[in-house]
C-alpha cells in the first residue's frame, strides 16, 4: 500500500527547509535528499523528514491503514536516524555558525543555505537542487562552503557542482574544513583576497564600503 505524504507534513518540511508553502513535492523532495542525504520517492522522503522534525507517526484518516502507517513510519525513522548519524548536517556545526558569525563581523552580504534549481541539458532530462552554505551576492558574488567529513572520498562531485554553480552565474566556490574554520587564525579576507576573480572584487567592494562610512 503506497502511503502519501499529507499537506501539513509538505507545510512542515518547507518551514523548515525555508521554502515557500507552495513549493511542489518535488523540489520539496529533492532539498530534502541534497540536504540529509536519505533516498526514497517523494512521498517517503517527506514522511521521514516530517516525522524527524515533530517525532510523532503519520497520522492516515483511515483505520484500515493504522499497522501499515507503524510499520512505515518506523522504518522511515529509523533510515532518517541512521542517515542522520552517518552524514552530519552541516547546518548544526559548530564551524557553520562560527563562519556565519565571521561574515556578521566583516558586515559582509549573504544568504545562507540558499536553495539552487540545476537544470541539466536536453540531452539530459531532470532537475537538481542544490543547498548552498553560503552565497555572498554581487559585486563580491562568490560561493562559500564549510566542509565537514561528509565531503571527505566526494571531491569529484564536489568540483561538478562548483562548476554548476559557476554556471549558474553565482561566481566561484571557496571550500573550507570545519578544523580550518575554528582556527583561531582564520582569516576570510585574506583567503578570499587570493581567489582570481573574487579577489579584486572584494578589494573594491571593501574600498568603497570604506569610504561610504568615512
Amino acid at each position: 500500500m503506497k502511503i502519501k505524504s499529507t499537506y501539513y507534513q509538505l507545510s512542515l518540511c518547507c518551514q523548515e527547509l525555508g521554502l515557500k508553502y507552495n513549493s511542489g513535492k518535488k523540489v520539496v523532495s529533492e532539498v530534502i535528499r541534497e540536504k540529509t542525504g536519505m533516498s526514497g520517492n517523494k512521498d517517503q522522503l517527506i514522511i521521514a523528514y516530517a516525522s524527524s522534525l515533530t517525532n510523532k507517526g503519520v497520522t492516515k484518516r483511515n483505520s484500515k491503514q493504522k499497522t501499515a502507517r507503524i510499520n512505515h513510519s518506523s522504518k522511515m525513522l529509523s533510515i532518517g536516524k541512521r542517515l542522520a548519524e552517518k552524514n552530519v548536517q552541516k547546518n548544526e556545526t559548530a564551524a557553520v555558525r562560527r563562519m556565519e558569525e565571521i561574515l556578521q563581523g566583516l558586515e559582509l552580504p549573504y544568504i545562507r543555505e540558499k536553495p539552487v534549481t540545476y537544470r541539466f541539458s536536453k540531452k539530459i532530462t531532470g532537475v537538481k537542487i542544490y543547498i548552498l552554505d553560503f552565497h555572498i551576492p554581487k559585486p563580491i558574488n562568490c560561493i562559500i562552503e564549510v566542509d565537514g567529513s561528509f565531503h571527505i572520498g566526494r571531491e569529484e562531485y564536489d568540483r561538478l557542482r562548483d562548476r554548476r554553480m559557476s554556471d549558474k552565474g553565482l561566481g566561484s566556490t571557496l571550500r573550507v574544513s570545519n578544523s580550518e574554520v575554528m582556527r583561531p587564525d582564520f582569516d576570510l579576507i585574506k583567503i578570499m583576497k587570493r581567489m582570481r576573480w573574487v579577489g579584486p572584487r572584494l578589494v573594491e567592494y571593501l574600498k568603497k564600503k570604506k569610504l561610504t562610512n568615512t
